[in-house]
């Protein structure tokens, strides 16, 4: 996390200021995450922009033949439980903010051909997406749901038609990141 706090202060433009806090955390941890919310409800009282980004993707297998049900649990626990508790934890926060943005990624595994409960859990964050519009959008906030495309790293390299190049195109990180950063440079409705 040293590294990425050093290159993300480092793109700071003249006359900005940001604060960048670093926590690391287990999402599907509830003290965990609580204790996240508290550092940067102490380093700086609010949250302009919160990026669910947490993901597991466990052994693939399917439910009536070789999957792990801890294995499966684990990918809900993080996947689902962990998007839902960040994002209520940090709810507060961002509902004193100015910008009270939500962005939800998504992954590749949804778009896997292969049966998989994994592809399930990526059309849960597009929902929950829906459903922070429909509860939270009167107050503000604004929620998206962003699919990275298909970027090598070594989760993604665990789905089978990513080791086999089935996707076709790898796309660099560069292009979300930069896709990401104009995103939630401005409100997006």
């Amino acid at each position: 996390m040293p590294a990425l706090k050093v290159a993300v202060e480092a793109s700071q433009r003249s006359g900005q200021s940001f604060k960048v806090i670093t926590a690391t955390l287990d999402a599907s941890n509830l003290a965990q995450v609580d204790a996240a919310v508290a550092k940067v409800k102490t380093a700086s009282g609010r949250l302009d922009i919160l990026v669910n980004n947490a993901g597991y993707l466990g052994a693939y297998g399917l439910v009536q033949g070789d999957s792990d049900p801890q294995e499966a649990w684990k990918a809900w626990s993080v996947n689902v439980l962990g998007a839902y508790a960040v994002t209520r934890a940090f709810l507060p926060l961002l509902l004193e903010s100015v910008d009270k943005i939500i962005v939800n990624i998504g992954s590749l595994a949804g778009l896997a051909k292969t049966p998989n409960l994994l592809a399930h859990l990526v059309r849960f964050t597009w929902n929950f997406q829906q459903l922070l519009m429909t509860e939270c959008g009167e107050k503000g906030i604004v929620a998206h749901f962003v699919y990275p495309g298909v970027i090598e790293t070594d989760m993604a390299n665990q789905v089978p038609e990513v080791k086999v190049g089935g996707f076709g195109i790898i796309d660099p990180p560069k292009l979300l990141a930069h896709a990401l950063v104009w995103l939630v440079r401005e409100r997006q409705e």
